[in-house]
């Protein structure tokens, strides 16, 4: 059975249910610090993607910090 689901491609919504229903990962908050909008992501994976960071830097500052600031975004962790 795992054999037959190696290299198969995910789809984005069934990412969205793993996303969901993972325990690690966190619905998190991305504000554009020049324009004041505010998207929300359901994992920091997705966030860093978004604002051309690298996912691991992101992950390390919400967790010791619970947010990270940057010249044009800040990220926080939803509670």
């Amino acid at each position: 059975m795992r054999a037959s689901k190696l290299g198969r491609a995910r789809t984005e919504d069934a990412k969205l249910k793993i996303a969901a229903g993972s325990a690690q990962a966190r619905p998190v908050i991305v504000t554009n610090n020049n324009t004041g909008e505010i998207t929300e992501f359901t994992s920091a994976r997705k966030a860093s993607e978004f604002i051309g960071k690298h996912h691991s830097y992101i992950a390390k500052c919400l967790k010791n910090h619970k947010f990270y600031k940057g010249e044009e975004y800040t990220i926080s962790v939803k509670e």
